[in-house]
């Protein structure tokens, strides 16, 4: 029997601008390469689609594997997003997503904590927002 592959988008907004959003995909879907590289690349995706209607410095948002994370970050003024791409090479398999990168877990204090600065720094950034 083969599983079901799903996708869940949570999407916050403040003041109608993205904050944060995470994209949760089933934990199989950490195993191969072609699922991790499809994420990837949907992740890039909705940056650009949402670039304009970002108002804070730093976008952060999470690809989630089950319980693993990759945390990206856009900053607004220089336009980098990290963590950077693996251009693919069509003559060899190319690992443009390593599975390392969803190096954050959640069941972990340390993964807890990492997870915490990251909503505190975005909470940080709406507060300074709402002052200007």
């Amino acid at each position: 029997m083969k599983s079901v592959d799903f996708t869940t988008i949570f999407l916050v907004r403040r003041n109608r601008h993205p904050v944060f959003f995470v994209k949760v995909k089933s934990s199989g879907s950490l195993r191969h390469i072609s699922s991790r590289e499809e994420a990837d690349l949907q992740m890039r995706e909705r940056f650009k689609n949402i670039f304009d209607d970002v108002q804070i410095e730093i976008l952060y948002v999470v690809s989630a594997m089950g319980t693993k994370l990759c945390i990206y970050s856009l900053n607004k003024e220089s336009r980098r997003l990290l963590p950077k791409i693996i251009p693919s090479d069509p003559e060899i398999v190319t690992d443009t997503a390593p599975i390392d990168r969803w190096d954050v877990d959640i069941m972990t204090l340390e993964g807890e904590e990492r997870l915490r600065q990251v909503v505190y720094h975005v909470r940080t950034m709406c507060t300074e927002l709402e002052r200007i």
